[in-house]
């Protein structure tokens, strides 16, 4: 029994576990060339309705990789990477959502937090403001939406989607003036 320990600890010694995020890393880059692959090769194919929705797909799926590569940079602190891979994203989101999907204000919430956590202050507060707007961009379409759907879950579902925009909203109204006075307050200390 000790030997098969002492066994386990020297496999452990001279083949230690990998780090999840780095095989999660590994894992996204992976898809992120498979995905680019595909769409240069649905760019080149046909371009019939159904080949540009498929290239479309493939696009939001490549923009949810570029979410996941930047989460990962933030965890390990690496933020320049990770407003490089958040940018990438909402690239891509910004080509094929509308200007209400959610999908941009997360993005641009976390380029903007990237931003913060690496102490660049101004460049956190624009994109914070990006992301307030963008909210702003949803919560019009959802009234919009509520304005027009007659199907009574739905409109619930509109209902509760706009609760949690003007919450949204508000958080960013907050964090937007606390970045105004810190940058206030910074300036009037040099």
């Amino acid at each position: 029994d000790d030997e098969k320990k002492n066994n386990n600890k020297e496999d452990e010694i001279q083949n230690p576990p990998e780090d999840p995020l780095e095989v999660a890393w590994n894992m996204l880059e992976c898809c992120r060339v498979n995905l680019t692959r595909a769409i240069e090769s649905n760019s080149t194919s046909s371009s019939s309705s159904s080949s540009s929705d498929s290239k479309a797909s493939l696009q939001l799926k490549l923009s949810d990789v570029y979410m996941k590569l930047g989460d990962i940079s933030l965890e390990e602190s690496n933020f320049q990477t990770a407003v490089e891979d958040y940018e990438k994203c909402l690239h891509v989101r910004q080509q094929i959502l509308p200007a209400h999907d959610r999908k941009i204000a997360a993005a641009l919430t976390m380029i903007a937090q990237s931003h913060l956590y690496n102490s660049n202050m101004k460049d956190a507060l624009k994109y914070y403001q990006l992301a307030s707007d963008a909210c702003e961009n949803c919560l019009a379409s959802a009234k919009a939406s509520i304005a027009t759907t007659k199907d009574a879950p739905e409109i619930e579902r509109l209902h509760q989607e706009l609760k949690d925009l003007e919450d949204c909203s508000n958080d960013f109204k907050e964090k937007i003036d606390e970045l105004k006075n810190g940058l206030t307050n910074q300036n009037q200390n040099q």
